[in-house]
């Protein structure tokens, strides 16, 4: 079970509770959940969402280099 599924259970959430709170997808959350990374903006809303107990793993900002 992942960080975010025992954040859920515990303050018996929903992942689309979560995804309204956090103004996202559940395809979002779902990501969070398999710990596969995110747009940095949207991970810091879940974080907020969750009171900072989930820090989403979050991709780098701007363009990669070549």
């Amino acid at each position: 079970m992942s960080d975010l599924e025992s954040w859920l259970r515990k303050n018996n959430m929903t992942t689309n509770e979560l995804a309204t709170l956090a103004q996202c997808s559940r395809q979002v959350i779902w990501k969070v959940k398999r710990k596969i990374a995110i747009d940095p903006k949207i991970a810091l809303r879940i974080q907020d969402a969750t009171g900072n107990e989930i820090v989403p793993d979050c991709h780098p900002v701007g363009k990669a280099r070549l």
